[in-house]
């Protein structure tokens, strides 16, 4: 899927144009498995006609049958290499527009403005291409559900990006302060990045702190720190590990949270 959009490519191509090449390939298909077949069968008739013992009478008439199947012989082959000649160049022609129609239907799709721009709307346009527009698409990928859509590693996304809007426009100690202290407190649709986040909490730090060389726009802030964060975390020195362990956030139970959440009644 990659490899269509790093194709270099400067034609004009369209669905029309793309359904019209791959139905002049399809129609090569029958006509090279003839030739083929025609082929085989010449070569085996010039290998029994040059296994065969004749008489001088005869040999006239073999060397006047092995000239005829030769001819064919050179005939079909002629015809092969036209329609292999062909067939190369559609392909060719096919691969060029298929990658121009692909970066087509991307920029399409993202000036439509019809779709929330995240990776499933993203998913989902390009999964058909180039064999369909975008619409098409989409139409046909939102009927099966991603399994992978909200994984781990989304979830932690998620959860940074909530943080980094709490801590909006803040110093670089006030946010680190911010991201401590609001980690306990992610709702629970955030479960799985409280506990990966808590105890992975040296690594988000440090990607806390190199963000600021990265941008300085709070609004975008959680990109960087998202990146930097599973950079250092599967780069991470065994040495950087043992302190990770020691650095981690200790989660309070449920019961404590619950508890801490009850408002207080007044002895009256």
């Amino acid at each position: 899927m990659i490899s269509i959009f790093c194709r270099p490519s400067d034609e004009v191509a369209s669905g029309h144009s793309l359904k019209k090449i791959r139905q002049e390939l399809r129609t090569l298909g029958q006509p090279t498995h003839d030739l083929e077949e025609s082929k085989r069968i010449v070569h085996g008739q010039l290998q029994e006609i040059a296994r065969a013992e004749a008489t001088k009478k005869k040999r006239r008439i073999v060397l006047r049958e092995q000239k005829k199947q030769r001819k064919q012989a050179s005939k079909t082959e002629q015809e092969l290499r036209e329609l292999s000649s062909r067939e190369r160049t559609l392909k060719s022609q096919l691969q060029r527009q298929e990658a121009s129609f692909a970066r087509q239907e991307i920029f399409r799709f993202l000036a439509s403005g019809r779709y929330e721009l995240n990776p499933l709307s993203l998913a989902n346009a390009v999964a058909n291409l180039p064999y369909s527009g975008w619409r098409q698409s989409i139409r046909r990928s939102t009927k099966s559900r991603s399994k992978i859509v909200n994984g781990s590693r989304m979830q932690i996304f998620k959860a940074i990006r909530f943080l980094s809007e709490s801590a909006n426009k803040q110093s670089e100690k006030d946010i680190v302060s911010v991201f401590r202290a609001g980690i306990p407190l992610l709702p629970n649709r955030h479960s799985l990045a409280r506990t990966e986040l808590a105890k992975n909490w040296f690594f988000l730090e440090r990607a806390m702190r190199q963000s600021r060389k990265k941008t300085q726009d709070p609004t975008v802030r959680h990109f960087p720190i998202t990146e930097l964060y599973f950079e250092n975390l599967y780069s991470a020195t065994q040495v950087e590990t043992v302190v990770a362990g020691h650095e981690q956030i200790v989660l309070p139970n449920k019961r404590a949270i619950i508890r801490n959440k009850r408002p207080v009644r007044s002895k009256a």
